[in-house]
């Protein structure tokens, strides 16, 4: 067997075999797959990726964990099977070759996840999250894939009390970053000072039995952006050590310092601002990183609060949920009624793809060949999704571009001797997610309302008050605007993002300005790329 990953479950699996408490993780998932096949693979959770090899029947058995954590693609032709956890391993066979899938780029360029999840490569597969694939071995013999894991999406939960749920959700955030601090070495935290991250921190400060390491962003001259007075005084309560990375005069250079991806010709320009911390992390001698990304998919309300809080609660909570959002949120009554309770029920409920949705500014920023290229495919969770609690909710936490982008971190942080790890990214706590009441995700406009029960004796008063994540916003305007280099790259010929890019969309006056500059500097950044990799 070949393992990429981490067991999480370790003690179910030890006490299902009963063996030596002591195997590696590899070890412990061979010795259970040979017991009892992938018939019972459902129950091992951890982010991981395998190829499982039986000589005597010829049979190759593969698969990817249901969060997407480890990446697996594959390759095939009627004599052979390549299979990998990065596709830069492909590189090495000339019969694959190495052009690049144009349909996955066209979405990478508006950054619109695909309907049907593919590889960067074309004539490579993906394999979706949750999915395993058979090969016998025999000549003209066909690859195979199934489903072995998927959330049930009618799963609902129904304690008897609000407190349960609040005490349910801080054991399973605290079971997911205390899975994450297993390593040999020391552990790191990116820390932003809001509401994904400030938890993470104190969490891991509570549990580890190491010190623990704390990276912060900090801009003098941007003080909107600065996040230290939630940052430092919980730094302080809890003894940790304080990492500050100062921003102001950091930005993408475009030279040999850059960080890129040989498989991924789109980025975004916090490069140097991650580039700086992962540094910093090597000097601190940093194994593991734990990082906050995509904790706020996880409270993805679907505009469900006025239904919800009228099916859990009775109608004067609805009633008080609509009286919200018609007057603080600045929308008449009619627009609220619309959003909040029309769209919400037969006949006129309709689910939405989501991010699989472009954007309605796509087929201004796309040329048209790109915008076909895309398709109309429906989307791989539609199906499974149309069952959920909240179906947007559901797609955007299953869907697999949050492993991509893992897989992606992958290469850019393997230089820098650590491993990124991502707590809001575990089975457990993402299927409690899934299936509690609307009214723990946000209420009267509340945002994260379990999580700052949960937490509320553990954080600075400050960090409990904020209702909004900073963004960031101001920095990349000005960055973007002084930046001269990305001006050159943009402008130089070929101008090869013309293949992805209208420019027509920049002279759109109803785009917002930091919306074109975003597009421009990554315009930018792929003729830097393709200068670079070819």
């Amino acid at each position: 067997m070949v393992f990429d990953g981490r067991i999480d479950n370790r003690s179910h699996l030890i006490a299902e075999l009963n063996c030596a408490s002591d195997l590696s993780d590899g070890a412990l998932l061979f010795e259970f797959l040979q017991r009892f096949s992938l018939s019972r693979l459902a129950e091992v959770i951890g982010p991981f990726s395998f190829v499982f090899i039986d000589l005597l029947s010829r049979r190759v058995e593969a698969a990817r964990d249901a969060m997407g954590g480890r990446y697996l693609c594959f390759y095939e032709n009627n004599e052979s099977l390549l299979l990998t956890s990065s596709e830069l391993t492909f590189l090495s066979y000339p019969e694959i070759g190495h052009k690049l899938n144009e349909p996955k780029l066209a979405c990478q360029a508006i950054l619109c996840t695909e309907r049907q999840p593919s590889a960067f490569i074309q004539g490579v597969s993906l394999v979706k999250p949750g999915d395993k694939v058979t090969w016998t071995g025999r000549r003209g013999s066909k690859i195979s894939m199934s489903t072995f894991y998927r959330f049930d999406p009618k799963r609902r939960l129904n304690f008897k009390t609000d407190q349960e749920y609040v005490a349910e959700f801080r054991r399973l955030l605290d079971q997911a970053i205390s899975r994450r601090l297993r390593c040999r070495g020391r552990v790191g935290a990116m820390l932003s000072g809001g509401l994904d991250s400030s938890p993470m921190v104190v969490s891991a400060a509570q549990q580890s039995k190491r010190s623990l390491v704390a990276y912060s962003w900090a801009f003098d001259r941007i003080p909107d952006e600065d996040e230290r007075k939630y940052s430092v005084p919980l730094c302080n309560r809890y003894g940790v050590k304080h990492r500050i990375i100062y921003c102001d005069d950091l930005w993408p250079r475009f030279d040999s310092s850059t960080l890129t991806n040989p498989l991924a010709p789109f980025s975004l320009p916090y490069l140097e601002y991650h580039q700086a911390t992962y540094e910093a992390a090597q000097r601190d001698n940093i194994k593991v990183m734990l990082h906050g990304v995509d904790g706020d998919l996880l409270y993805t309300t679907d505009n469900q609060q006025v239904i919800d809080a009228y099916k859990d609660v009775g109608l004067a909570r609805a009633l008080k949920e609509l009286k919200y959002y018609k007057s603080d949120v600045n929308q008449s009554w009619w627009s609220a009624l619309k959003r909040f309770v029309l769209a919400k029920l037969p006949p006129f409920k309709k689910f939405k793809q989501g991010l699989a949705t472009l954007p309605s500014v796509a087929g201004d920023i796309l040329p048209e060949a790109k915008l076909a290229q895309i398709g109309h495919d429906t989307h791989w969770l539609e199906k499974d999704a149309q069952k959920a609690l909240r179906p947007l909710q559901y797609q955007l936490v299953l869907d697999a571009f949050a492993g991509e982008g893992a897989a992606v971190a992958r290469i850019t942080t393997n230089q820098f001797g650590f491993e990124k790890r991502y707590p809001f990214r575990d089975r457990d706590l993402a299927e409690f997610m899934l299936a509690v009441p609307t009214r723990f995700l946000e209420s009267l406009g509340e945002k994260r309302p379990i999580l700052k029960q949960a937490y509320l004796h553990d954080l600075p008063e400050n960090v409990i008050q904020r209702n909004e994540k900073t963004r960031f916003i101001k920095c990349l305007e000005r960055g973007i605007e002084d930046d001269q280099t990305a001006q050159e790259f943009y402008d130089l010929e070929p101008r090869y993002w013309l293949d992805y890019v209208k420019v027509c969309y920049f002279q759109r006056e109803d785009v917002p300005l930091s919306d074109k500059l975003v597009v421009k500097w990554r315009c930018a950044y792929y003729n830097f790329w393709k200068r670079v990799q070819f």
